[in-house]
């Protein structure tokens, strides 16, 4: 799983190669805030490791987790501001995206790549918290899980 995890980071390392050629080419300046995209992608990492121990324990046992996913993902892509950003939503609503921890690093690496300022912290405080949470249960629960993935499987 992990090996998966990493090959996706591998794909991940050439479409940043991309972005960044397209933001020399529309002369988007480079600036020191540019350093804190390798802390917020490990962040990201952390968050999308843990998920993802989570949904392997549970789908040995539970074979229709698989077709969930793919209906989690797509739901969950529309409620990340992939395509939007959460300035479009008035201020009172925007509390909502800090609990999608994807919303908090998009948001974060928006704010670093394109607005060349620092991210929103108490925002990404939330994102982290919730990632390091999420990394902990799944860890945990995997673990007590292992020993039986050879009887199920």
């Amino acid at each position: 799983m992990l090996s998966s995890l990493l090959a996706k980071t591998f794909d991940f390392a050439l479409s940043t190669l991309i972005f960044l050629l397209l933001m020399v080419w529309y002369r988007i300046p480079f600036t020191l805030y540019i350093l804190l995209f390798l802390p917020l992608f490990a962040l990201q990492f952390l968050f999308t490791y843990g998920v993802s121990l989570f949904l392997a324990a549970t789908n040995l046992f539970y074979r229709d987790v698989r077709y969930l996913l793919s209906l989690i993902i797509t739901l969950w892509f529309y409620l990340t501001p992939v395509i939007y950003a959460t300035e479009f939503f008035p201020p009172e609503y925007r509390w909502i995206f800090q609990l999608n921890p994807m919303s908090v690093f998009i948001n974060a690496y928006r704010q670093i790549l394109l607005t060349n300022s620092l991210p929103n912290f108490p925002s990404l405080a939330v994102g982290v918290l919730v990632s390091v949470i999420i990394f902990a249960i799944s860890l945990r629960i995997f673990r007590r899980l292992e020993g039986m993935f050879a009887d199920v499987a």
